[in-house]
């Protein structure tokens, strides 16, 4: 057959022969549904896979527990991310080890996901992995279930609380909006608010009993340790008496996301922070001086004149444990009412190092003569006062003026473990004896974040010492101990003490 074309006609091809080539029929594409663009995206993610790649970081670093302190040419802002990870080789065991970074807080500052082996006490150079980008497949997933959700808590809703869906201690229903356009508002209400007034008092009846349970228990606790019962406190104790801990419900890091504690290095680096340091500081001494032990100070110091407790180690700076009269007291990040040169050595009292501060700053002496509330610690009741006795401040502190030490002329700093700061290395051998000589050990008042402290709990539980743990809210050693209070310490504590 000729392929010779004659003409074209209607939009057909007539070829020589009667047959005719018809143009080719276009096909209407279906729109994609989410799930095959998002399954598509993810397979052409995967032909695309992120590399890791390992960075060399500029300078080197220190560590203690999960924090991270920078030497000299570290860029920590630049360089990490939340979510990268860091890797060293560590100089002891020669291992590699990785870490998670989980907050940076300036180029010599960081924190990571756990603590490394054991601390990085020499400068030691370090490599990071930049976090591979976000799955943005994985995210829609996530924002369907959640749509699912809702959409099953609207069908499984009804109008009165006898037809509301009872799930985990709530029950879900709907009611009517108000307004023009009407619609329903889906509820959820803890089932104590509604209960009737006999069930109200039955549950109060329940928490009576239980409350006098758990002293019990407790008691019980220190009597199978036969007065060789160790107890290690955290800030949680303290909280009953004016002073804000870190991560409870009503501590700094929830009532102000931009907390962040002064650095070890900073203070000893930077004449601008301990400028800033001792300016909050001078207007929350008087606080720390004034407050009073509570009801747990108490009676732990009871506790130990009945011979239930042997001694007490306390993570807290306040020396209150002392004030309530408690002996064999080790302040394993010292206190606050001593304030050490870090040239010499030579240590002076907070309350005469506070008189110098007066002295030196008149105008500050002024502004706070007019704003008692701010001297004298009433702070506390407007959320000002933080765990370490400072205080937040708005005005300038650039003029405020610090005394170096009197005997060398070195730089003077509370006699106190700073963050990144190791503890002195007899405090720590002076705890590791203590717990290793006790027939039991209780935990008050602490969520066991610092490594110090769960060090602590890692000794005791090798040597198989039983131990209990009294605090509001979960704790990284929920799972080592054999009795767990999730109470406020105060009450149990009164309540153990009132059966000796």
């Amino acid at each position: 057959m000729s392929s010779a074309y004659s003409k074209t006609i209607g939009g057909k091809l007539q070829l020589k022969g009667g047959l005719s080539l018809k143009p080719p029929k276009k096909h209407k594409h279906k729109k994609k549904s989410k799930k095959r663009e998002r399954d598509a995206a993810t397979l052409d993610s995967a032909s695309k896979p992120f590399e890791l790649v390992k960075v060399r970081g500029s300078g080197r670093l220190l560590s203690s527990g999960t924090t991270l302190m920078g030497q000299v040419g570290s860029k920590f802002l630049q360089e990490l991310h939340v979510g990268d990870a860091i890797v060293i080789q560590h100089p002891t065991s020669l291992v590699e080890e990785t870490r998670i970074v989980r907050m940076v807080l300036s180029d010599v500052s960081a924190s990571v996901s756990s603590a490394f082996s054991s601390d990085l006490v020499s400068s030691t150079p370090f490599y990071y992995i930049k976090a591979p980008p976000e799955d943005g497949a994985q995210k829609e997933e996530e924002q369907e279930k959640q749509q699912k959700k809702r959409k099953m808590d609207e069908k499984t809703a009804f109008g009165t609380y006898a037809g509301g869906t009872e799930k985990g201690g709530q029950y879900t229903y709907r009611v009517k909006k108000s307004g023009a356009y009407g619609g329903y508002a889906i509820i959820k209400e803890s089932n104590i608010s509604v209960l009737t007034e006999m069930q109200s008092q039955a549950v109060k009846k329940a928490v009576s009993n239980s409350s006098a349970h758990d002293a019990t228990r407790l008691r019980k606790f220190l009597e199978a340790g036969r007065g060789k019962t160790m107890v290690l406190t955290g800030a949680g104790i303290s909280t009953d008496s004016g002073i804000p801990d870190y991560r409870g419900p009503n501590g700094v890091y929830n009532r102000n996301k931009d907390f962040r504690p002064t650095q070890f290095q900073e203070f000893i680096g930077a004449h601008t922070y301990r400028q800033r340091y001792w300016a909050r500081s001078f207007l929350g001494w008087p606080k720390i001086l004034n407050t009073q032990p509570n009801g747990s100070h108490h009676a732990l110091s009871e506790l130990q004149q009945a011979g239930a407790v042997s001694s007490i180690l306390t993570q807290n700076v306040d020396r209150l444990h002392t004030k309530s009269g408690s002996h064999s007291v080790i302040e394993m990040h010292g206190s606050l009412h001593e304030v050490e040169c870090q040239g010499c050595g030579q240590v002076t009292s907070r309350q005469s190092y506070q008189e110098t501060l007066a002295e030196l700053n008149p105008k500050v002496v002024k502004w706070s003569t007019e704003h008692p509330d701010k001297e004298t610690g009433d702070v506390a009741s407007s959320d000002k006062v933080n765990p370490d006795g400072d205080v937040d401040i708005s005005w300038n502190y650039d003029d405020f003026v610090y005394p170096a030490c009197s005997n060398c002329g070195g730089i003077m700093k509370p006699k106190v473990v700073f963050f990144g700061e190791n503890m002195p290395a007899a405090t720590r051998t002076n705890a590791l004896e203590r717990v290793s000589d006790a027939n039991a050990l209780l935990v008050v008042g602490s969520s066991l974040k610092v490594f110090s402290a769960m060090r602590l709990i890692n000794h005791a539980h090798a040597r198989k010492i039983p131990i209990a743990i009294v605090n509001l809210g979960p704790t990284r050693a929920d799972e080592l101990c054999s009795l767990r209070i999730d109470k406020p310490c105060t009450s149990v504590l009164t309540e153990v003490a009132d059966l000796y």
